[in-house]
């Protein structure tokens, strides 16, 4: 459970480093493409061992109403990564969708979030555009299209092959 727990640590501190603001050297890290309503969500605050860090208040974006307070939990840190120390929160029961912040009390202040989202169908609304685009730019169209219809076979052998038909 531990070592799923780290992993966890790992991979949300890989996807949500650019999603950040500070107070000195503490960052509230978050997903930046935002969390699904109905699914899990984490944050994790990336700090010194000599840091502390109190409550965490989920706060909307544009109103600074509070809807959602809960403690951060210290979690270590991770052998090889410099000095960091590693907060984490859960709120998976929050299923509200909108925007959002993380607003964390710190003895050196508050330390707070970058916006994220929580909608229902996240991934689909915010990627799949992108998706999409990426699979239609793949596909071989105008004249990459017209020459593999009419390539010449190497070599001695005469004629042409029609590539768009192979599978």
């Amino acid at each position: 459970m531990r070592r799923c727990l780290w992993a966890v640590l790992l991979l949300t501190c890989l996807f949500a480093l650019g999603g950040t603001t500070q107070a000195g050297d503490q960052k509230v890290l978050t997903n930046h493409l935002g969390y699904e309503a109905s699914g899990s969500k984490h944050f994790v605050i990336l700090g010194k061992a000599s840091d502390t860090f109190s409550n965490c208040t989920l706060k909307d974006w544009l109103s600074d109403g509070a809807f959602l307070v809960i403690p951060a939990r210290a979690e270590g840190a991770v052998r090889k990564w410099r000095d960091w120390y590693f907060w984490a929160g859960d709120f998976d029961s929050f299923t509200t969708e909108g925007q959002y912040y993380w607003d964390c009390a710190s003895h050196h202040g508050s330390v707070h979030s970058f916006s994220f989202a929580i909608q229902r169908n996240l991934l689909e609304r915010n990627t799949l555009s992108d998706v999409i685009y990426y699979f239609k730019d793949e596909r071989s169209t105008g004249r990459f299209d017209q020459a593999d219809r009419h390539l010449p076979f190497e070599g001695t052998k005469k004629g042409t092959l029609d590539l768009t038909r192979c599978k």
